[in-house]
């Protein structure tokens, strides 16, 4: 191997899942804020953009993930530490939304589910369904087209439906059969920092105001600040080279 191939070969290594989220995803998080601000900046038609932004994290970064490199995934105890802080936060924010009394929409998780959860479940699956990079797709294809054939079967009426039994699977259900439409297994999780610094940002304005009764020059000038705040960390971390995952 020439002295070039192993230049690239180490890049490629180093290139890993710690690799923060492409940084167009601050649309996604510009839209979970807008969507507090209800029909004052935000049409409801345009709600969905928050729903589309979880499907570019799922592209984002499969296209930096393990499997799409070839590379093998990694030891079962090893991703469960690594996932260890994601299950901490989703406990922390469970507890704190719950203590403060914050408006939750348990239409989008469920009651107890929470975006942190779905990131360290798909995480450890990937590691337990441990297959070959080149297998992959078939895998993905697989779980996409029998879970789309529940949701035609039936499943989309449960998940619908409001209500709900005392059973943690009917009480979570959004959230957690959620995964199975995003675990294409090219989905290991690093977007931890940025998704953490958006969700503090955006509990901020929550507890400070009242969101749906705001005028217009105030919520468009929150959105503003919180626009610049959010661009100039990531961007000063990208510059500095700083390592946000120490674990």
């Amino acid at each position: 191997m020439s002295s070039s191939d192993t230049v690239t070969e180490e890049a490629k290594l180093k290139k890993n899942d710690d690799v923060l989220v492409l940084s167009k995803s601050w649309q996604d998080y510009m839209a979970a804020l807008l969507i507090d601000f209800f029909l004052i900046v935000l049409p409801i038609l345009l709600f969905l953009t928050m729903d589309i932004g979880v499907g570019s994290f799922v592209l984002a970064n499969s296209l930096v993930s393990r499997q799409a490199r070839n590379i093998s995934s990694k030891k079962l105890k090893t991703v469960v530490q690594s996932s260890s802080p994601l299950i901490i936060l989703g406990f922390a924010r469970l507890l704190s939304t719950t203590g403060v009394d914050y408006q939750v929409h348990v239409g989008e998780y469920g009651v107890h589910w929470n975006f942190f959860f779905t990131l360290a479940t798909m995480s450890i699956l990937t590691s337990i369904i441990d297959v070959p990079p080149k297998y992959c797709g078939i895998l993905g294809s697989v779980i996409l087209v029998g879970y789309q054939s529940c949701l035609m079967r039936g499943l989309n009426m449960y998940l619908f439906s409001e209500e709900r039994g005392a059973d943690p699977i009917s009480q979570n259900k959004e959230g957690l059969f959620s995964v199975f439409g995003m675990c294409n297994l090219a989905y290991a999780t690093m977007v931890l920092a940025v998704n953490l610094q958006a969700n503090v940002l955006t509990g901020v304005v929550n507890l400070s105001m009242n969101t749906l009764f705001a005028s217009p020059i105030t919520a468009l000038s929150i959105l503003i600040a919180y626009a610049l705040t959010f661009c100039v960390v990531i961007g000063l971390v990208d510059f500095y080279g700083i390592r946000l995952k120490f674990w």
